[in-house]
């Protein structure tokens, strides 16, 4: 069980394949922060996670948000995956390629 619940104190932060991005899990929110900005989702607006195949076998996720009108995120490949990492994204539904998504998506690419 996550019990981390305040941002200062994240449950799991793991550094994406180049920096500056940083992928901060909390037990209410997901932050992918980086040098053009943050994306923040709170866990009770996400909808689903689906994973976005890549040529090199690191899958990228989208995380889609349960308002049609918010934009869905692109969270890029982690390197350094944890027990906690899997359980906070285990605990949403996968989505088909087919669901319908949020008015586009947002990376930090």
């Amino acid at each position: 069980m996550i019990v981390a619940q305040d941002p200062a104190n994240p449950v799991s932060e793991s550094t994406a394949r180049s920096e500056p991005r940083r992928l901060v899990l909390c037990a209410d929110a997901i932050c992918l922060r980086g040098l053009f900005g943050n994306r923040e989702l709170r866990r009770d607006e996400i909808g689903g996670i689906r994973a976005l195949p890549a040529r090199d076998g690191l899958n990228s996720m989208l995380i889609i948000p349960r308002n049609t009108e918010m934009r869905a995120l692109v969270v890029p490949p982690v390197m350094r995956e944890d027990k906690v990492f899997r359980q906070w994204f285990s605990s949403f539904p996968a989505v088909s390629a087919g669901a319908r998504l949020g008015s586009g998506s947002t990376s930090l690419l």
